[in-house]
């Protein structure tokens, strides 16, 4: 009964990795391997790829998307809507605006 079970599991990938930031402003950075039984190994690298969308996005135009389309230009925010204007036009009726 637990052959069964486990068959019909969907299968992960044998071993995934990650960049995450470590340590103060993200001086160091650990690549991260999950292993096939869950153990986390972890080895201290510094490159380039640690950088990548690393700049803080609490503010701005950067830091606001489209609810629909995830669109950052013309972006609606009057009433809470946070929606793009072309996906305005189309959903306007749905909303309640027409």
């Amino acid at each position: 009964r637990n052959f069964q079970i486990l068959a019909r599991r969907p299968q992960r990938p044998l071993y995934t990795s990650a960049w995450e930031p470590r340590g103060t402003n993200g001086v160091s950075c650990s690549l991260r391997r999950l292993t096939r039984f869950g153990k986390v190994e972890s080895t201290d690298k510094m490159g380039f790829q640690n950088i990548w969308y690393s700049h803080p996005r609490k503010y701005g135009q950067g830091s606001r998307s489209c609810r629909a389309c995830s669109n950052r230009h013309g972006l609606i925010r009057k009433y809470g809507l946070n929606i793009c204007r072309q996906c305005f036009r189309e959903y306007a009726a749905d909303i309640g605006f027409k």
